[in-house]
This record gives structure tokens, C-alpha cells and sequence, in this order.
């Protein structure tokens, strides 16, 4: 193997890290509430909850691939669809992923993080993109799970219409207050 063809490998993977990163923040500030309420319920919730938030997400992970996979050889037509259907199924995975990157990088605190909350999803999906870079385990197991766990987290956080303003306060910075230099 060349030595350019292991860059531009090395260099593809990188970058499709900082992608997903990047799509999580935007969805998170697309949706604050409601990624803040599914990082809750990832964090709060107890063991069994979060069972089934992995059941729930799995399922609809699942549908949306088979869709995908199903349109794929539809002809022109079901092309169409399948570039319909990916993209807001690449923002609910994204946000599912956020959801997850906000719980991880809330259990790893940082003093930096007052008045800068997104630091947390930042901390969260940086940890989590490197667990993904393990071959195998982190490609077919632990990407897929955190993906499923957080669609679940956000299926069970677009019913709760009463903690999703809380959660977007907590997500949003104070606009009243000065900015730290």
C-alpha cells in the first residue's frame, strides 16, 4: 500500500469524524430542547428505561436502513425517495448522537464549561468518535448502539412536551448575560 493511499484514508475517516461532530452541534442547536431532554432521559432514567430506549431505537435504525436499502433498487424513482428519506434520517441519527455525545460528555465535567454549554457536546462526541475508530467493535457495535440508544432517548424525549422548555433553558446560554472575555 502506498503511503498516499494510507493518507487519504486516514484523512477520509478524520473527517468524516469532524462531520459528524459538526452535524451533532447543528442539530443540537437546531433542537435544543428536545436533545436536552433525550440526554436526560439517557442520564437520568434507570437501567430497564434505557433498555427500552435501546429496543425502540434499534427498531426505527432498522426500518430506516431497510428502507434505504429497499429504495436503493427502485429505479429513478425510488432514488428520489431514498435521498428524501436520508436526509432527515441522517439528522435524526445525528441527533440521536447527540443526544448520546451530551450524556458521555457530561459525566466527564470540566470547569471551562460555565456560560459555554455546547463544550459539553464537544468533550461527548470527541470521546465517543474515538471509540468509533476501533475496527469493528466500534464500527458495528458501539457506533450503532449509541445511535440506537439516542433515537430511543429522543422518541421518548418528543412526548415529554413540559421538560423539553426546561432542558433548552439549561442547553441555551443566558442572552442577559456578558460574555467572558
Amino acid at each position: 500500500m502506498y503511503t498516499g493511499t494510507v493518507w487519504g484514508i486516514t484523512l477520509l475517516i478524520l473527517g468524516t469524524l469532524l462531520s459528524i461532530g459538526a452535524l451533532q452541534l447543528v442539530t443540537a442547536v437546531a433542537a435544543p430542547g428536545l436533545i436536552g431532554q433525550a440526554a436526560r432521559n439517557l442520564e437520568r432514567r434507570g437501567t430497564m428505561a434505557q433498555i427500552g430506549m435501546l429496543a425502540v431505537g434499534t427498531g426505527i435504525l432498522g426500518l430506516l436502513i431497510l428502507a434505504l436499502a429497499l429504495l436503493a433498487n427502485a429505479g429513478p424513482a425510488g432514488k428520489v425517495l431514498q435521498a428524501m428519506l436520508a436526509v432527515p434520517g441522517a439528522f435524526l441519527i445525528a441527533g440521536g448522537l447527540a443526544s448520546a455525545s451530551l450524556c458521555v460528555g457530561g459525566r466527564l465535567p470540566s470547569p471551562l464549561d460555565d456560560g459555554r454549554p455546547w463544550r459539553r457536546l464537544v468533550r461527548g462526541a470527541t470521546a465517543l468518535g474515538l471509540s468509533w475508530i476501533i475496527p469493528f467493535l466500534g464500527w458495528f457495535l458501539i457506533l450503532p448502539g449509541c445511535a440506537a440508544a439516542g433515537i430511543g432517548s429522543l422518541v421518548f424525549a418528543f412526548l415529554q412536551f413540559d421538560q423539553r422548555r426546561e432542558a433548552a433553558r439549561a442547553w441555551l446560554p443566558d442572552r442577559g448575560a456578558e460574555p467572558a472575555a
